[in-house]
């Protein structure tokens, strides 16, 4: 099997699309995000924040904010993540760069 392996860019999904409980496991009323053994860990919610974090937010689409680009990781990278955050300075792209601290 090939080692760990990173997965990100521009997804064009949101948090609550079905799309991404694919790749991340659904949400349960219950007992919250149910991550699978096999699946992915979105590294924003690895790095501490909340889904739905205005800090976030990676695209202006019209006005609207969206966080529509990630990273995913499989859970032994994703138990090494200590930081995640958005460059909002950058002004090359209507996309933000992400940083990921390990």
């Amino acid at each position: 099997m090939p080692g760990p392996a990173m997965f990100l860019g521009d997804f064009n999904l949101e948090p609550d699309s079905p799309e991404y409980e694919m790749l991340v496991g659904e949400q349960d009323p219950k007992y919250g995000r149910l991550n699978r053994l096999d699946g992915l860990i979105d590294c924003w919610i690895a790095s501490g924040h909340e889904t739905d974090a205005s800090d976030g937010i990676t695209c202006d689409d019209d006005g609207r904010g969206l966080r529509i680009d990630y990273c995913f990781l499989p859970p032994d990278l994703a138990d090494r993540v200590t930081a995640m955050r958005v460059g909002t300075d950058a002004q090359g792209s209507d996309h933000q760069p992400i940083y990921i601290d390990f």
